[in-house]
């Protein structure tokens, strides 16, 4: 004999499924859930949302970054750097360049930084190096203003936003060499 449809063991089972969803079916099933009266689940829906921030996860990556979520559960923010960039989904040809040029120019603006990089599509790569990795670094988002601010440190009280690397990012750079050489004993 099954168990009915909306047991407490099938709900259960529906809100372990929620990191593994896709952004658009989590608010189908928060709506569906909040219709019939399930709370917990709609609250899982909301919490995992909220969680995701700005973020929206296809339903067929979703599953891919909830495992990244998982490996990186026990790692400080170097290490999840690393493993986001070298392991999960190595940096990008764009991404490598702007990397390399606010390493080597600490402090660069927006607006220089976009005349070297040499693209149009700066503020859109900038946004999208913690977005595609998210699973990696959802942790750590709760306390920056934005996504990418994970990576870097900004200064937005001139004319151009300035960008350093955090060390952390520095240093988990480094690590995989996408900047400079690893120095002896680091």
């Amino acid at each position: 004999m099954s168990a009915p449809a909306y047991s407490s063991a099938n709900v259960a089972k529906a809100i372990e499924r929620v990191p593994r969803m896709g952004s658009t079916e989590i608010e189908e099933l928060g709506a569906r859930a909040a219709s019939r009266g399930f709370e917990e689940l709609r609250d899982a829906c909301a919490l995992e949302l909220s969680l995701r921030g700005p973020a929206r996860i296809a339903g067929e990556d979703a599953p891919l970054h909830d495992d990244w979520r998982r490996e990186v559960e026990p790692l400080g923010l170097a290490q999840t750097i690393e493993y986001a960039f070298g392991l999960a989904a190595p940096a990008t040809e764009a991404e490598t360049s702007i990397v390399r040029l606010i390493a080597e120019t600490p402090g660069i603006t927006h607006a220089a930084l976009g005349a070297a990089y040499g693209k149009r599509d700066l503020s859109l790569v900038m946004g999208h190096f913690v977005n595609d990795r998210h699973g990696c670094f959802r942790k750590w988002l709760a306390d920056e203003e934005d996504q990418s601010g994970v990576l870097f440190r900004k200064d937005r009280s001139g004319r151009s936003v300035r960008y350093w690397l955090k060390p952390e990012t520095e240093t988990a750079f480094r690590q995989i060499g996408l900047i400079g050489a690893v120095e002896p004993g680091a």
